[in-house]
């Protein structure tokens, strides 16, 4: 920048004298690059000016402070002199360079950069211009320090900061300048540090403004290699860092580029010792990531080499250089975690463990002595020193290791800003309430979880997009299971409940504004009410809790933890065969019984409750609970006792969001996939009772992708027979299969408001599997569709049979044709089915044959079933007993009472004249 400046400057003059007296100049502007250049007396300047000039550019390489000092006195002698405008710029740039990156930054410091920045910004354009490149240099600098700004509102300072960026960008375009790859690069590093408003947000912003860059940078600069070197590490360490949408692949990306960047054999000629040392330190980071999310392709032995390779590199930097702290502190946490895996033999896990805490011990004391304690980067190592301690010792409270450690997370917690540091703050108090928890102490880690809880809550105000949240939830669906455990072992099962509604329900109270009219938000099931029952399995048990209407909540705790459930569920999510399903299916009972199937059973029988609504949390999400068979109540299953309702919240406030009373006629959307190998879903939009209402008019042949989103806000019962895909990796890309090239993705979802839907039924495959990352259950259709006004949704846990699907819908809209409610009338086709006997099969189709009136199967159907009846088996045979034929359908619905009932005759009949 400082060259730029003066180059230019040199180039404005008229005549020789004045373009001599400006290289006298270039010489002294350069002494601002802080000792990079030794310092000598130049001709043509006050010698108290050249005396000062000196000065600063000695304190380059000492404490900021003291360049701070020297460049102050220039800065204040230059002031002055009109002349001098030019080398005033430079020094007010260097000043506020040095300040905002000075080891200790403080709010005043910061505000005194900032100040620096905009001076030299508006002088800069006054001298060369506001298109020159130095006059963009000072707005960088202005708007990358708008986003570390300690002060003021953090929207304002960001959005403020998004137009100079963007100015900064036109102006680059506009001039033709090769430093546009620059720009973009540091717009991008600016957003990735910037965590005060919507950081999972900013990261995406910033993985695109990094993809820019590289394409520019081969445009305008093909034959620079460090430069695309260093944008190909500055992309890698975003996409570590990426927290929502494809994560597992984001992380492949970023191993891929950097073990390109180590091996190649240039690198180490072209990039220095520190340079090097941090894409080497973030590979051990990145490898790690990629060997908890996919341990196949990266084993254990691999992330420990690539470890102690990078901590010997890093180790040869200064003492107390920020990038050895970083590094050290990076790599030895990841040494503590891997203490943590089974696939780190025991005999090992001493040494491992004495790296760990030798490296971190070493960064948090280099970093203690360099950084004030509120500092991020100091924070950040603390944390991973805490790890190293925890790990090194063993579990009594006593231990002096872990005395230390839990000293140090209390000073972490009070040192993180509720605001500026949140994510900090959640990750210190989550641990140390997990550490009180490990150690029986279960009255104090309260407080500690309360406090992460909020910070999940602040993150999740502060993000703006649904992916972003609902990346922020992820945090409270692990937090809410500790919690949940350490109120019910204080035996506070109302304090339990108000942990798991206050980590589920955020999502749900604020996905868009309220609807004028609706209902406020309830704060429990009303009277009379559906009993709510809570479920679920976290890292230290499994959790039951009844909250019966009127009445104070009860539950218990059992022993079965998600390490020991996890395998049983993988099994069922990625089984991809009809045989896998039925293998997983009759594993889990063998997992699930003691722990909660049969104690629900007795509950349903001890309180006569025969409707429940059901909460499901942590692993036990997603799965068909409410139809797996309990071997100690003799195969009797959920539904035997109760009609089961899963839902996301008793808190939900989904009818928040629609108007009342809705408009007449009732209209019913039903779409079968074109698909040829769906041969019996094709028969069930004509299922559909006409009582339901009107049919929504047929899509064109154009576009039935927007056919089907505007009839999603307009019509009361939509029904989709289709394929589906579910995407775990990346969940917002799970879509609908409308017919290639037509897909309604879950993102798609997300953003609607449907506030006349009664019911949806997406009879399709896996378009109820849950994430465990993402916020359990509470990422899916069901609950998108939910948000967006739909009353009920029926969802699907796996690959349907094609034929027992579409049996089921058939009972399903028969039970609704009389008057039952869409949970008693699942419920009634779920059991109907897996008691269809090869008898009542061939009845079934004799009936469709003869047209008897009445007939439950249409004639195409009834064409289909045959083929059970061709397999030889004897009357009495159940064909679809097995519950992977029928337990894969589940209903979501909200607790909420509504005005109308799809089931009763007044509604089936509301859009039809009389």
């Amino acid at each position: 920048m400082v060259d730029s400046l003066a180059l230019r400057h040199v180039e404005t003059q008229p005549d020789t004298e004045r373009r001599e007296e400006a290289r006298h100049r270039l010489l002294v502007l350069r002494r601002l690059r802080l000792g990079a250049l030794p310092a000598t007396g130049q001709e043509g300047l006050a010698p108290a000016v050249a005396a000062l000039l000196d000065r600063a550019a000695e304190t380059g390489t000492g404490p900021p402070e003291e360049r701070i000092a020297a460049l102050g006195e220039v800065i204040e002698v230059l002031r002055g002199d009109v002349a001098a405008q030019p080398l005033l710029a430079a020094a007010l740039i260097s000043r506020a360079a040095a300040a905002s990156a000075a080891p200790g930054r403080i709010p005043a410091g910061l505000e005194s950069a900032l100040a620096d920045a905009e001076e030299a910004m508006v002088l800069a354009a006054n001298v060369y211009g506001p298109d020159h490149a130095v006059t963009r240099t000072a707005a960088l600098d202005y708007a990358a320090l708008l986003l570390d700004r300690q002060t003021g509102d953090p929207a304002d300072n960001q959005d403020h900061s998004m137009r100079v960026y963007r100015q900064v960008v036109r102006s680059a375009v506009a001039a033709g300048s090769r430093d546009l790859a620059d720009i973009l690069q540091n717009w991008a590093a600016a957003l990735v540090h910037h965590t005060r408003r919507g950081r999972t947000d900013n990261q995406g912003v910033a993985l695109g403004l990094l993809h820019d860059a590289l394409h520019v940078h081969q445009v305008l600069r093909p034959q620079d290699t460090v430069g695309a070197l260093r944008i190909r590490v500055n992309l890698a360490a975003v996409l570590r860092e990426q927290r929502s949408g494809n994560v597992l692949a984001a992380t492949r990306e970023a191993v891929g580029i950097y073990a390109g960047v180590l091996t190649d054999p240039r690198t180490a000629h072209l990039l220095t010792p520190t340079e090097l040392a941090q894409p080497t330190a973030n590979m051990v980071t990145a490898a790690y990531q990629l060997h908890t999310l996919a341990a196949e392709e990266m084993p254990v032995e691999e992330v420990l080499e690539t470890a102690r390779s990078a901590a010997a590199l890093c180790l040869r930097l200064p003492e107390g250089h920020p990038v050895r702290i970083r590094s050290l502190s990076n790599i030895g946490g990841v040494l503590g975690h891997l203490c943590d895996h089974s696939d780190v033999e025991e005999p090992r896990n001493a040494p491992v463990a004495d790296e760990s805490l030798r490296l971190t011990g070493l960064a948090h004391a280099e970093a203690c002595a360099l950084l004030p304690l509120e500092h991020d980067e100091r924070i950040r190592v603390g944390l991973n020193h805490y790890a190293g301690l925890l790990h090194l010792s063993p579990a009594s409270r006593d231990s002096p290791d872990r005395v230390e450690a839990e000293r140090l997370l209390r000073e972490l917690l009070t040192a993180a800003s509720a605001e500026r540091l949140a994510g900090h703050r959640l990750v210190i108090a989550q641990n140390l309430g997990r550490l009180m928890c490990q150690e029986g102490r279960w009255a104090d880690p309260v407080e500690a979880f309360e406090t992460a809880l909020a910070a999940v809550e602040w993150l999740h105000r502060d993000a703006v997009s649904h992916a972003a949240r609902l990346a922020e939830l992820s945090e409270a669906a692990a937090l809410a299971g500790w919690m949940t455990v350490a109120r019910l072992m204080l035996r506070d099962p109302s304090g339990a409940v108000d942990v798991l509604e206050r980590s589920r329900a955020r999502l749900l109270r604020q996905a868009g504004p309220p609807v004028h009219g609706a209902p406020a938000p309830r704060s429990g099931p009303p009277p009379g009410g559906r009993p709510v029952l809570y479920v679920g399995t976290g890292p230290l048990a499994t959790w039951i809790l009844l909250h019966r209407p009127d009445q104070e909540p009860s539950g218990f705790l059992l022993g079965l933890d998600a390490g020991r459930l996890r395998p049983a569920v993988t099994a069922l999510r990625t089984a991809r065969t009809r045989d896998g399903l039925k293998g997983a299916l009759d594993a889990l009972p063998n997992v699930l019984d003691e722990a909660v199937l049969h104690p629900v059973l007795l509950l349903l029988e001890q309180h006569a409750i025969t409707d429940v609504d059901v909460v499901a949390s942590g692993l036990l999400a997603g799965l068909p609970l409410h139809a797996l068979p309990s071997r100690a109540a003799g195969g009797a299953c959920w539904l035997d006792r109760a009609t089961v309702r899963y839902v996301p919240s008793r808190g939900s406030t989904y009818d928040r969001c629609r108007a009342t009373p809705r408009p007449a006629p009732a209209r019913v959307l039903a779409l079968a996939g074109p698909q040829p190998d769906l041969d019996c879903a094709a028969y069930e939009p004509g299922m559909i009772p006409p009582r339901l209402g009107e049919p929504y008019g047929e899509p064109p042949a154009g576009d039935r992708r927007a056919w089907l989103l505007r009839g999603l806000t307009e019509a009361h019962v939509v029904h989709l027979a289709c394929h589906a895909r579910w995407d775990p990796d990346d969940p917002l890309r799970s879509y609908v299969d409308l017919g290639a090239p037509h897909r309604i993705l879950l993102a798609d979802l997300f953003a609607l408001r449907s506030p006349h839907l009664d019911l949806v039924v997406l009879s399709c495959c896996s378009t109820g599997v849950p994430t465990e990352r993402l916020s359990d259950e509470l990422l899916g259709f069901g609950t998108a569709l939910l948000l967006s006004g739909a009353r009920t949704v029926i969802t699907s846990t796996w690959d349907l049979a094609d034929l027992a699907s579409s049996l089921a819908m058939s009972r399903f809209y028969t039970e609704l044709d009389v008057g039952a409610s869409p949970a008693s009338a699942l419920r009634t086709a779920q059991r109907w089915v897996a008691r269809l006997q090869v008898a009542d099969v061939e009845r079934l189709v004799r009936e469709a044959y003869e047209g008897v009136p009445g007939a439950l199967l249409p004639a195409g159907l009834a064409a289909e079933a045959q083929q059970v009846l061709w397999a030889g088996d004897p009357p009495e045979y159940r064909p679809f007993a097995h519950p992977v034929y029928w337990a894969g359908y589940t209903l979501h619905t909200t607790v909420t009472a509504d005005p109308y009932d799809l089931g009763s005759p007044a509604t089936l009949g509301r859009g039809k004249a009389r």
